[in-house]
């Protein structure tokens, strides 16, 4: 169980989803409210500075892995990416739904010694 200290941010943060092209693949970019991009960006910036990661979780399940190298300020974050624009648009429907087989819990953070 991820600790409650650990969140960066919940599903209640996320305003919308977008699918963008970039040839080949579709990704897919979470937009925060005000609340979720301060989150972000105090996170980011400590991480950033100590070589920390970000893993992006439904549920148990651990979708992304993200090595952070810079700070995000920004209220858009992109996330995953599909091979196909049906995945794509799929995982964005169930994520705004809230059909998917486990609610997207949290964006949890930490770090590690190089």
């Amino acid at each position: 169980m991820i600790s409650d200290e650990s969140v960066i941010i919940t599903e209640e943060n996320i305003k919308d989803i977008k699918i963008i092209s970039e040839g080949d693949s579709y990704r897919l970019v979470l937009f925060l409210d005000s609340e979720g991009t301060k989150r972000i960006y105090e996170a980011t910036k400590e991480l950033s500075e100590t070589g920390g990661k970000i893993g992006i979780c439904e549920g148990p399940y651990l979708y992304a892995d993200l090595n952070i190298f810079f700070v995000i300020n920004s209220d858009q974050i992109n996330v995953l990416t599909f091979e196909t624009l049906e995945e794509a648009e799929e995982q964005k429907m169930y994520i705004l739904s809230g059909k998917l087989p486990y609610e997207l819990d949290e964006i949890e953070s930490y770090s590690y010694k190089r």
